[in-house]
């Protein structure tokens, strides 16, 4: 039976049954994920090249600043490269696993990010106090 046909029993004429409402809830949730996950893996594997750009890193390398990365299952043309100093590869299969782990880390660094120009700011404010001060 049609697992649509199984949520919507009253849509062909039939009466409800919750066991098989469930079972067919259950089996639609997991096509649909199993869906998702096809064209996300399809998506990334056509794009990769184009997603991440190591131009950029190669750029920045040249220009003296520092480069940070997130990838996910091997580590890909990042880990392959070589451009990237700090690599934070999440070694899974799943790409919903790999995204959380990447917004926490992304989180965190821009707390981390926040609070070093706060204190900085604050610093930089002292500094022109005691300038003017002096002047």
């Amino acid at each position: 039976m049609d697992p649509l046909q199984e949520l919507y029993p009253f849509l062909h004429g039939q009466g409800k049954n919750p066991q098989r409402e469930k079972a067919a809830l259950l089996e639609s949730v997991w096509q649909k994920s199993a869906e998702s996950r096809n064209v996300k893996a399809q998506f990334f594997a056509a794009h990769a090249e184009a997603l991440v750009s190591m131009a950029a890193y190669r750029k920045a390398r040249e220009t003296g600043m520092v480069t940070f990365g997130l990838a996910g299952m091997q580590g890909g043309e990042m880990q392959a490269g070589g451009l990237v100093e700090h690599l934070l590869v999440v070694a899974a299969d799943s790409i919903h696993c790999i995204q959380e782990c990447h917004v926490t880390t992304f989180h965190i660094l821009w707390d981390l990010v926040h609070t070093i120009l706060a204190d900085r700011r604050g610093d930089l404010r002292a500094e022109v106090t005691e300038d003017a001060l002096r002047g």
